[in-house]
């Protein structure tokens, strides 16, 4: 006896499709604001390095 392939209704699909772009698109956006922080805080000591001179 085939087993009968189960599909998914297009609904849940494409629920499920835009909950995992979401989720990567808040993902890079978490990287990028990690790393506009991490060169804030360069310019900063920067900064204080030369006023301190």
């Amino acid at each position: 006896m085939a087993k009968k392939k189960f599909k998914m209704p297009k609904w849940i699909r494409d629920t499920l499709e835009d909950v995992i772009m979401i989720a990567v698109l808040m993902a890079a956006r978490r990287f990028h604001t990690i790393g506009q922080q991490l060169k804030d805080q360069e310019a900063v000591k920067k900064h204080q390095q030369e006023v301190f001179q």
